[in-house]
């Protein structure tokens, strides 16, 4: 034990000093000193579960990142998944379509759409045109002109309508 040169005073009971007293005849010291080593115990005690309740804490916060952690990773996944069931979807229609519908139509089509998900410009969709596209286009653009012919002679204003290039309104 350090020296001791400072005074501490404080109050009991008489039966509590006797407590102590005998407290301190059994453990072949002073009063003081038996008291003394009694508050260093309980200090270092205290200092202890304070640790203790510190790294309690550091472990549940590092449970909860964990835990936290799994669960955006399992999110990341179910997104990821829906992304890739949803690209196939995309590219079945996409081919299905393509099989159906000129290339002025198409891009129509993906031009209409860019500009209602986003800016047109941030897409940057381009259309590869292969040989089977360039001659269901030629097909294709021949059966627009005739069916808005078509559709501008059966107008019951009397009015001619001209084709828009929306598809999917006629």
């Amino acid at each position: 034990m350090a020296n001791r040169s400072e005074k501490v005073e404080f109050y009991v009971t008489p039966d509590k000093k006797q407590e102590i007293v005998q407290a301190a005849d059994e453990a072949e010291t002073t009063v003081s000193t038996w008291c003394a080593s009694r508050i260093d115990e309980i200090l270092h005690n205290d200092a202890l579960e304070a640790k203790s309740q510190e790294h309690q804490a550091e472990q549940r916060l590092q449970e909860l990142i964990a835990r936290a952690t799994d669960e955006i990773e399992a999110a990341a996944e179910d997104l990821r998944e829906t992304q890739i069931k949803s690209g196939v979807y995309s590219i079945a229609t996409w081919e299905l379509v393509k099989q159906d519908i000129g290339e002025v139509q198409r891009q129509d089509a993906l031009s209409d759409a860019a500009s209602r998900v986003r800016d047109t410009d941030a897409l940057d969709i381009d259309i590869e045109v292969t040989e089977s596209t360039a001659a269901s286009q030629s097909t294709a653009g021949t059966e627009s002109t005739t069916e808005s012919a078509t559709t501008a002679a059966a107008d019951s204003d009397g009015e001619s309508t001209a084709d828009d290039g929306k598809w999917w309104n006629q």
